[in-house]
């Protein structure tokens, strides 16, 4: 199109050069006359192609600023969006600091717990070591005493077994030396029997007391 705008105008000019030269060769000689056959065709020729190359030009031009404007509208739409974008990110970048901050409080607070919570634990070690030590020991003197009592115990029981069997023996001499007024007494089976019979607790030397009814050997049986 710039190419028939300029061929309009190289014909507007050629005409109106053309014109010129006439007018001048005119004024020296009457008998040179102007040639309409070439100034009004390249003159309106030249007007013709130079106006439609304009008209074009312009019709191009409207087309590319419609074209122009329809762009820059998506790029406004698409500025405005990414501006909607940015401020999402940015919210969510402060969102995102906001929860960091969150997570180091809790992370200095958990650290804290922890450090607390392994001094409490470290406490606890040192009482359950120094309690097992007491155990230990206490465990020790268990079974010492559960010693010297089952010792204890073995002397108690033989010492009543030797109390019974002599009071059993004198018994038994004095009824064989008295016949008239002994009287046999037979030992309760147990102290159910004795608590039926209405004479628990049995005294060593009583009727039905035995060395079965006296577990602790003291002379009294059924004492419970």
């Amino acid at each position: 199109m710039a190419a028939l705008g300029l061929l309009g105008l190289g014909l507007i000019i050629f005409a109106v050069l053309y014109l010129i030269f006439h007018f001048l060769r005119s004024l020296f000689s009457t008998k040179y006359y102007l040639s309409w056959r070439i100034f009004y065709p390249s003159l309106i020729g030249g007007i013709i192609l130079f106006v439609g190359a304009m008209v074009i030009d312009d019709t191009n031009a409207a087309q590319k600023l419609e074209e122009t404007t329809a762009e820059n509208t998506n790029l406004t739409n698409e500025i405005a969006e990414l501006k909607e974008e940015v401020e999402s990110l940015t919210q969510k970048v402060t969102d995102t600091e906001e929860y960091t901050e969150e997570l180091e409080k809790a992370q200095a607070a958990a650290i804290a717990e922890k450090d607390s919570l392994g001094s409490k634990v470290a406490t606890l070690e040192e009482e359950v070591s120094r309690l097992t030590e007491e155990n230990k020991t206490v465990t020790a003197e268990r079974d010492s005493l559960t010693e010297e009592v089952a010792s204890l115990n073995s002397t108690i029981a033989a010492n009543a077994s030797s109390s019974s069997s002599a009071s059993f023996d004198e018994t038994e001499s004095v009824a064989s030396s008295e016949p008239s007024t002994s009287t046999t007494y037979e030992f309760y089976d147990n102290c159910s029997a004795a608590q039926a019979a209405g004479a628990a607790p049995v005294y060593a030397g009583d009727p039905g007391y035995g060395p079965h009814l006296d577990r602790d050997g003291d002379g009294v049986g059924c004492e419970y």
